[in-house]
């Protein structure tokens, strides 16, 4: 009796207190955007906010760089993904 009430009060304290991860799992990605380019993707996304943000041009040359590098890996794999299959 005092285990479950101790045991009720423990999650509810979790539930209300501890942050959860949520993410998300993507049945639709193409097959070739690997985890290192999707890494790439997420840092352009915090670059671009940034960039936003702050309005300095060295932030948006930052982001150009790493659009155009993006483009380049998603190519480079798309064509190695189709050379396999």
């Amino acid at each position: 009796m005092i285990y479950t009430i101790t045991l009720l009060k423990i999650l509810i304290l979790i539930e209300k207190h501890v942050p959860t991860k949520t993410f998300t799992i993507r049945a639709s990605d193409k097959p070739y955007i690997t985890t290192s380019i999707r890494r790439r993707m997420s840092q352009m996304k915090r670059i671009y906010k940034r960039a936003v943000r702050c309005d300095n041009p060295h932030h948006w040359q930052q982001f150009r760089n790493i659009c155009n590098e993006i483009i380049t890996l998603v190519r480079n794999a798309k064509r190695d993904y189709q050379i396999k299959h």
